[in-house]
Formats: structure tokens, sequence, C-alpha cells
């Protein structure tokens, strides 16, 4: 749980290329995650409530999105 006005990030691996995804999302599924898009995340955090949701670009921390949201203060 983050505090009012804190921020919570949700990291997914995305690989590089259309294998390493592939390899990644099967990694995921087979670990018993669930797979989710970037704008999955963001809807998630906005449904939750948390604001200034957004996905970071990639060029930050390749080859993961991370997707931030902040809780209301």
């Amino acid at each position: 749980a983050a505090r009012p006005g804190g921020w919570v990030i949700a990291n997914q691996y995305g690989g590089m290329d259309d294998l390493t995804v592939a390899l990644a999302r099967l990694r995921t599924t087979r670990s018993g995650g669930t797979v989710l898009d970037p704008t999955e995340v963001e809807a998630m955090l906005a449904a939750a409530g948390f604001e200034e949701v957004r996905t970071l670009p990639r060029e930050i921390l390749p080859p993961v999105w991370m997707t931030v949201g902040r809780r209301p203060a």
C-alpha cells in the first residue's frame, strides 16, 4: 500500500524483439502469473484511484516497461 502522495511502480519485462517478448510471456504464464499489457496496468491503477498514471518511455530502462501512478494526497 502506498501512503497518500506515494508512488506505485509496476515493472513488466517486455523483451527487445518478438522472441524475447514471447519467452517473457511464456515464463510469466508458466509461473502462474498474468500477462498484462502496459495499457491494462494503467487502466487498473486509474480504476484504483491513482493519479498521474503513465508508462515511462522504454528508453529509460529497456527492456522493461515501468508503469507508475501516484496515490492522491
